[in-house]
Parts: C-alpha cells; sequence; structure tokens
C-alpha cells in the first residue's frame, strides 16, 4: 500500500487516494482532474510500467475515477 502511494502522483499528479473494501479486496480509488484521455493514458503508463509487475500476488485493486470541477 505504501508504494501505492508513493507512485501514483508521479503518473497522476493532481490525484487524491479513496480506499474501500469491495467484499475481500482493498481497492485503491485514484480520483483525478485530468482529462479522460490524459487519465487513460496515464492509467496505461503505470499499469505497464509499474502495477502490471506488482498487481499479480497483491490483494489490492487499483481503480480510476474521473471527478468533473
Amino acid at each position: 500500500m505504501d508504494e501505492i502511494v508513493e507512485k501514483v502522483p508521479f503518473y497522476f499528479p493532481d490525484a487524491s487516494l479513496q480506499c474501500e473494501f469491495v467484499e475481500d479486496d482493498l481497492c485503491v480509488n485514484v480520483l483525478t482532474v485530468m482529462s479522460v484521455d490524459e487519465a487513460r493514458k496515464a492509467l496505461d503508463r503505470f499499469d505497464k510500467e509499474w502495477w502490471l509487475n506488482r498487481s499479480v500476488d497483491s490483494p489490492i485493486c487499483v481503480c480510476l475515477d474521473f471527478v468533473c470541477v
């Protein structure tokens, strides 16, 4: 969990994180005001460069939510 808190700002500088339990999984929601296109690109980079290698054995789920302001 600490690693996610450290890595997310690199990909989503404006993001805030929200954690919740869904059934038996801890979900980390990334709340951002980035445009949908920018956020999807950032999520792709986050996945390819960092998360996918770690998520296989992780009980944590990372979700991306778009917040309109």
